[in-house]
């Protein structure tokens, strides 16, 4: 009598006598609990819906399928649609296009402003309705194998852990953020210490500020006013800044070296009347460091016009 298809079985069961190496063989696609799938996929930013992507293809049910799993999951998300096809077995394409399409906009947020791009951090959430199909299909000593966590799982969340709680309060300004920011987004307590520290004159107004401080902007920082150039960062003495507060006149140019990498940040330098620079140093993420220097060499511009007229 011929085994049935575990495809179109809900939820089967086996003996407890079955050793894993059958329950292994059994396997098909990569069956995991929701929880586990939602936690590692958190902590690694999105990265684990690659791997489990590779899996899955590397456990098709039909053996004489012939494709190659590392390439279809390097381009997952171009390859989504075609799995969610083979799981339903070509049925409910219409939702598998919903959740296609719902899956890659949403993974393009990470290109809007904080703290809208958070958004992208969510967009592994569309692919629950196909790891929910696969868990269906295999057996549920499978799903509990594969849904326990080992040392490099525990590894995994204490370290991608710790990065996602400091995004996600750099979000919120209770760390500062990676990017460049609106003045409007520096609250009162990080104003009263530009104020305290006389960084920024009163009536002045914050155009862009940025920091490479991980903790509070009291570490360094860098913005511009209707005004000044402002440039800080604190001395080997709690408490006492290296600083530099410019006023347009001082300044007889600015220019600016574009980062190609995210790791290094662009350059902006700026000369003085009395033939000195300084360097400003600003995160390229999300081409801000542009739209920084744009603004800040409009101001600088017009500042100096005005003055020649």
């Amino acid at each position: 009598m011929d085994n049935p298809n575990l495809q179109d079985t809900f939820s089967p069961t086996v003996n407890d006598t079955t050793e894993l190496t059958e329950v292994e063989d059994l396997k098909i696609y990569h069956p995991i609990s929701i929880s586990k799938f939602i936690i590692l996929n958190l902590v690694t930013f999105g990265l684990y819906s690659i791997v489990w992507a590779y899996r899955c293809w590397q456990n098709l049910p039909d053996p004489e399928d012939k494709v190659r799993p590392f390439w279809r999951a390097l381009f997952s998300h171009l390859f989504y649609f075609a799995l969610y096809k083979r799981i339903y077995k070509g049925k409910h394409q219409g939702l598998g296009a919903i959740i296609f399409v719902c899956y890659l906009v949403s993974t393009m947020s990470y290109k809007l402003p904080e703290p809208y791009d958070i958004v992208s951090l969510f967009s592994f959430l569309f692919l629950i309705p196909i790891l929910s199909e696969v868990n269906r299909q295999n057996l549920k000593q499978t799903i509990t194998q594969n849904s326990s966590y080992s040392f490099k799982h525990f590894f995994t969340i204490i370290i991608g852990g710790g990065l996602l709680f400091l995004y996600v309060c750099s979000l919120f300004l209770f760390a500062p953020s990676t990017q460049v920011i609106k003045g409007s987004r520096l609250d009162s307590n990080q104003l009263s210490f530009l104020h305290t520290n006389n960084f920024l004159l009163k009536g002045d107004k914050v155009h862009y500020f940025y920091t490479d401080a991980i903790f509070s902007i009291q570490e360094e920082g860098n913005f511009f006013t209707d005004k000044t150039v402002v440039s800080y960062i604190e001395s080997e003495t709690p408490g006492e800044y290296l600083s530099n507060v410019i006023p347009y006149q001082e300044i007889t140019d600015l220019s600016f070296e574009s980062s190609d990498n995210f790791i290094e940040n662009s350059i902006i330098k700026v000369s003085l009347q009395d033939d000195t620079f300084f360097e400003i140093g600003i995160s390229n993420e999300l081409g801000l460091d542009k739209t920084y220097f744009n603004k800040l060499q409009s101001l600088w511009t017009n500042h100096t016009h005005s003055r020649k007229q």
